[in-house]
């Protein structure tokens, strides 16, 4: 029986099969693996609901975490923003004096704004502070001085200026905003810095999570794992349909945490928008993570076949061993 060039036989015209070629062994194989993960969760769905759910929690409280630094900078927007000073003048310059001490900041390029406040218009807004009027009018002069407001262009010129003016002998008292400014910047930066160690222990708590199940799901699959290796498997097939399912966990926990951290930001919306109004802060709803959320079963997945790949390095079979 004779063979053609196309691959047919002359007798049977029966088609040759031809090898696959290794690409297709690899999508084959690969395949087979994450079918054999989806039948897992699918023959005992209740063993998985529980580290599903804490990988759920867990992922979503990273996002949180995430939300409360995205936010964080937010709130240290003013902070970078340069400082005001406030010169309070001797009590004896009138407003002339005062006017020439104001042109002569309003000349200086550290300065953006200086605005001069008299004793009238201190003792205005002063008494609208105060709730108690009869103090104010009980009073038989002003005792307030006359007050320059000044905004330097950076923060570096605030500085410079108040150094030199706190020595300028028209200037009583000088009040510089650095020193709280400096208080909040640092009690930003600690909180940061504790927003980022929690994330960091919740996702490495995540991926030992993952790590477990893994291997409490390979402690029951070790003898069906040793019959596949009598009959050819290699380490990398047998290790394959624990990664997708550690893949399945992730894509499961992020879809549902995703679910959640919407309905979360639509329910804080309001508040961060009162939070933003208070620190004079122009917040939109732009402004909040939204295009964070389909992101996260990605990211999950990922982390997730992070855990299921310890799970399988640090819990080698035994009879690979012997």
């Amino acid at each position: 029986m004779s063979t053609t060039d196309n691959g047919w036989t002359a007798a049977g015209k029966t088609r040759r099969a031809r090898p696959p070629r290794p690409w297709q062994r690899w999508r084959r194989r690969h395949r087979q693996a994450l079918a054999h993960a989806g039948r897992r969760l699918r023959e005992r769905p209740g063993a998985h609901v529980f580290a599903l759910a804490l990988l759920t929690v867990a992922v979503l409280a990273v996002f949180l975490l995430w939300l409360g630094l995205h936010q964080f900078q937010h709130l240290g927007r003013p902070l970078d923003q340069a400082r005001t000073l406030s010169l309070f003048l001797d009590p004896q310059l009138d407003e002339a004096a005062a006017a020439v001490l104001a042109d002569e900041l309003a000349a200086d390029p550290r300065v953006a704004v200086v605005e001069a406040i008299s004793p009238e218009q201190g003792l205005a807004e002063l008494s609208l502070i105060r709730a108690d009027q009869g103090v104010f009018e009980a009073l038989p002069d002003n005792p307030l001085p006359w007050v320059l407001a000044v905004d330097p262009v950076d923060r570096g010129a605030a500085t410079d200026l108040a150094e030199a003016w706190r020595q300028r002998p028209q200037v009583e008292y000088l009040a510089d905003e650095g020193e709280w400014h400096d208080r909040a910047a640092a009690v930003l930066a600690i909180a940061r810095a504790v927003a980022l160690l929690i994330a960091g222990l919740v996702g490495l708590a995540s991926l030992l999570l993952v790590a477990t199940a893994v291997r409490t799901i390979r402690v029951e699959g070790r003898e069906e794992r040793a019959l596949q290796r009598v009959f050819g498997a290699t380490e990398a097939d047998l290790r394959r349909p624990y990664l997708y399912l550690g893949l399945l966990y992730g894509l499961l926990a992020g879809l549902l945490a995703m679910l959640l951290a919407g309905a979360l930001l639509l329910a804080l919306q309001p508040a961060l928008a009162g939070l933003a109004a208070a620190f004079d802060l122009s917040l939109s709803r732009h402004d909040l993570p939204w295009m964070m959320l389909p992101a996260m079963p990605l990211l999950a997945g990922l982390a997730a076949v992070a855990g299921a790949w310890l799970g399988c390095r640090f819990e080698p079979d035994l009879e690979a061993a012997q």
